[in-house]
């Protein structure tokens, strides 16, 4: 379990680097350890309700191969390689709720566990550095573990920085080859990805062997990257970027200042279904966003008090420095040019550069860095994690009322909804009732569930308070005769 100091070779103008390691066995239990405490979790929170994101992305999966790249090329701020292993997927273990949550749970396995591998290689404290990266995928709605592409982007971002330091340290082809596929599934899967290929072409000529090998290499991505671009560029000219990005927030300073308390604690998802996230209640919130900064910056005073670094440790702090802020400051650059396009969200592929540089400068802070880091900042993550548990585990009422329908429901029973319901329709399927479904008015994305011309005897009725003009003209032969909490009545023909 001891450390060890492991040399692979003149790597930087012929100096051999000292990186810090560990015996294979004690990465090996550590990384099991950090595996077992979140499959526990996943276990805890499996029964949460998918996000309208996740739903449409599924619903979309199993529709005919020319209608799913169409709603894929009008998505305009994903590209497309977790939406095709997301049909691969289904198509193979089937389309249920369990079998769509499985594979973010899998393939956030592989990071967790590929973490301490690497962390092990850049500071001392790689147990803790792993925890609090694992603390990144303990909450119930976390972007990671919803049905979308934030897990892998934080794989492939794990991976590169992996291969990236393999070729390092010896760069041969085969190495660079590895690290040029990694980027192409980057750069493929989310826009952070072109954001990450860009700051390795910058890291490159300034600490990288052969800075033109890597530059030659990230021709590739890059021209997949500017054919799935020109193939939106159409929809984007048409439609602009508000229709996908209309929710950012459109201050891009007040956007930037809240990035490192969401970093500190966890990188925002959607919406709670239940309740709002739980920072937007947190009291005194400007407080603890200069908090946030003033930790931040404490960490890096106290590290660079030191007057000499070792070249390992300085190569390392350039690069992770790099990843983690240099994508923030090019889509801080990109949202002033195109529009408002600045979210934390959009970043959490940094979070393993992160939690890694985090770890280093408390390395590089001595006695005081390690003061900093485990009564400061540790407890703050671990605390996020504690803090929304109590809301973010608690049933969800659009479940409740779904449960009322499968017990009373009747041949010949209709659903309709507002266009907020289609939590409400993907909690139906999951209960394995296959009723009549109507989204009125007909959504874009759901076209296939449009309203019958005539409604039947009785009709579910799912919305928030009054429905709005056009239910209520469907149904105007018909009156309430029940109620079923805030989201859910019954209407029968009078």
């Amino acid at each position: 379990m001891s450390t060890v100091v492991r040399s692979e070779g003149p790597p930087l103008g012929g100096a051999t680097p000292r990186v810090p390691s560990a015996a294979p066995d004690a990465i090996a239990l550590w990384a099991a350890l950090m595996a077992f405490v979140y499959l526990a979790f996943c276990w805890l929170a499996w029964d949460r309700t998918m996000l309208p994101d996740e739903i449409w992305a599924l619903t979309h999966a199993e529709r005919s191969w020319p209608e799913q790249i169409a709603s894929i090329r009008a998505d305009l701020v994903h590209p497309p390689l977790f939406y095709l292993l997301e049909r691969a997927w289904i198509g193979i273990f089937g389309f249920s709720d369990f079998t769509a949550k499985l594979l973010p749970v899998l393939i956030n396995l592989v990071a967790i566990s590929l973490f301490p591998v690497l962390a092990c290689r850049i500071t001392k404290g790689w147990r803790i550095a792993s925890v609090l990266f694992l603390t990144i995928y303990l909450h119930v709605f976390s972007t990671p573990n919803l049905v979308r592409m934030y897990g892998l982007v934080l794989l492939l971002t794990l991976a590169s920085m992996w291969a990236w330091d393999r070729w390092r340290l010896r760069p041969t082809g085969g190495r660079l080859l590895t690290w040029t596929m990694i980027m192409s599934f980057a750069v493929m899967t989310h826009y952070f990805g072109a954001l990450l290929l860009a700051t390795y072409v910058l890291l490159a000529w300034g600490i990288a062997p052969k800075p033109k090998a890597i530059a030659l290499a990230s021709i590739v991505p890059a021209l997949l990257f500017c054919a799935w671009v020109a193939y939106v560029f159409p929809i984007y000219a048409a439609h602009g970027l508000k229709a996908n990005l209309g929710w950012v927030q459109p201050s891009l300073f007040l956007a930037m200042t809240v990035v490192p308390f969401h970093f500190l604690t966890t990188i925002p998802s959607g919406t709670n279904p239940i309740h709002a996230d739980w920072w937007d209640a947190l009291p005194a919130r400007q407080l603890l966003l200069a908090a946030a900064m003033a930790v931040h910056v404490a960490l890096v005073a106290l590290a660079f008090w030191r007057k000499s670094l070792a070249r390992t440790q300085r190569d390392w702090l350039v690069t992770l420095f790099a990843i983690a802020c240099a994508p923030a400051l090019m889509l801080a650059v990109a949202s002033r040019i195109v529009g408002p396009a600045f979210d934390s969200r959009f970043l959490v592929g940094a979070l393993p550069a992160y939690w890694l540089l985090i770890a280093l400068l408390s390395d590089l802070g001595g006695r005081p860095g390690a003061m900093l880091l485990r009564a400061v900042i540790a407890p703050a993550a671990l605390l996020a994690v504690i803090l929304p548990l109590s809301h973010d585990l608690f049933e969800s009422p659009l479940r409740q009322a779904v449960t009322h329908i499968v017990e009373e429901y009747k041949p010949g029973d209709i659903v309709m909804s507002d266009n907020n319901g289609t939590q409400a329709y993907w909690e139906l399927r999951r209960a394995g009732l296959t009723l009549p479904w109507a989204f009125v008015p007909t959504m874009s994305h759901y076209s296939w569930l449009a309203a019958p011309a005539t409604i039947p005897d009785r009709a579910w009725v799912f919305c928030r308070g009054d429905c709005n003009a056009t239910i209520r003209g469907l149904l105007r032969d018909h009156a309430m005769v029940r109620r079923h909490g805030e989201f859910l009545a019954l209407f029968e023909r009078q």
